[in-house]
């Protein structure tokens, strides 16, 4: 994958920011300094000269507006024959180094409060340019979603890392949905039913064909990525309690540097503390299952520091305790209290 690849959209998106510039009052003089060829990496920058000319808070949303699935290529038409929206989301995401040539966002499940959250990535620092862009990639997912449903389609929640700007009405009137500034990150909150919206440009055939397409454009191998997840979850658990669960040596042992393992994941939308995560969430419940196990035995094995510290993910994973699902399994006999340490 190369610069021919990552070519494929990038261009759109700053005519279509330079033009909305144009029509908010920013001077010729200053986009004609902008030459159009710029780099992913400098669009911060650019970002910031156009928003200290114009001073318009909503301006990224105004630029969002214009987006159109059509004009991303493969990309956008990949996505508009998949059968719903979680699909057409999961295949922008799926092969997004095709049109910007890195990892700019993600996808998770939050399982405990039913939803799924389309986070952008905080890849481009934290100025003025840095936070419009990310505030203009969540609007545009919005607007994609719109565009390839032919619904007004609401998320639960917008999540800003950033203060509330001076006027977000702009923000408000456009997301129709609860805004959170200052919040832990960056991105979208949407229900299942939401998600699960049909397309009405699915097409099964179409869309095994543009899927082949992409990889092949793309030149990712069709295993990779599940084949160095699945070498990350048999390291993790030939590691847990027994060895340490440092990324660093995780990496070591395949034969990378942690960045590079960091980067590539980071590429396939995981992270090693998510496969950790779930390998960790696998095992537990089989051994709470075991009465033989203490709980302190179970916090060992999972690799954990103490109790205490399983005790918390557990929660944060099913929302009960280790000891409720021990209880749930193998109720103590009457007058004997349940073993738990």
């Amino acid at each position: 994958m190369g610069s021919a690849a990552a070519s494929l959209g990038s261009p759109v998106v700053l005519a279509r920011t330079l033009q909305e510039a144009r029509e908010a009052g920013m001077d010729e003089t200053s986009l004609l300094k902008i030459r159009g060829d710029e780099p992913w990496d400098e669009r911060p920058r650019l970002w910031s000269r156009i928003m200290r000319a114009i001073r318009i808070d909503g301006f990224p949303i105004r630029v969002a507006q214009r987006y159109s699935a059509g004009e991303i290529g493969p990309l956008g038409l990949t996505a508009q024959v998949a059968p719903d929206l979680r699909s057409a989301f999961e295949r922008l995401l799926q092969h997004q180094h095709v049109l910007a040539g890195t990892v700019l966002s993600r996808m998770r499940d939050d399982v405990e409060r039913g939803i799924t959250i389309f986070e952008i990535l905080p890849v481009e620092g934290g100025d003025l340019g840095g936070r419009c862009r990310r505030e203009m990639m969540i609007a545009t997912g919005i607007q994609f979603a719109r565009d390839i449903t032919g619904v007004r389609v609401r998320p639960r929640r917008v999540c800003f890392r950033h203060a509330e700007p001076n006027d977000p009405r702009e923000h408000e009137e456009f997301f129709d949905a609860e805004i959170r500034f200052d919040a832990d990150y960056d991105g979208l909150e949407f229900d299942r039913d939401t998600l699960a919206i049909p397309l009405p440009g699915a097409d099964a055939d179409l869309s095994q064909f543009l899927v082949a397409h992409l990889r092949a454009l793309a030149g990712d191998p069709p295993a990779a990525a599940a084949t160095l997840q699945g070498l990350v979850r048999q390291a993790i658990g030939r590691r847990l309690g027994n060895s340490t669960l440092a990324m660093s040596a995780l990496a070591q042992e395949l034969g990378m540097s942690t960045r590079t393992l960091r980067r590539r994941l980071l590429e396939q939308q995981t992270s090693y503390h998510d496969i950790l995560d779930r390998v960790r969430r696998e095992l537990a419940d089989e051994l709470l299952d075991d009465p033989s196990h203490k709980l302190s035995e179970v916090a060992f094995l999972l690799g954990f520091s103490d109790a205490s510290a399983f005790h918390r993910a557990y929660v944060r994973w099913t929302g009960h305790t280790p000891a409720s699902r021990r209880r749930a399994w193998w109720p103590a006999p009457a007058g004997i209290p349940a073993r738990s340490a």
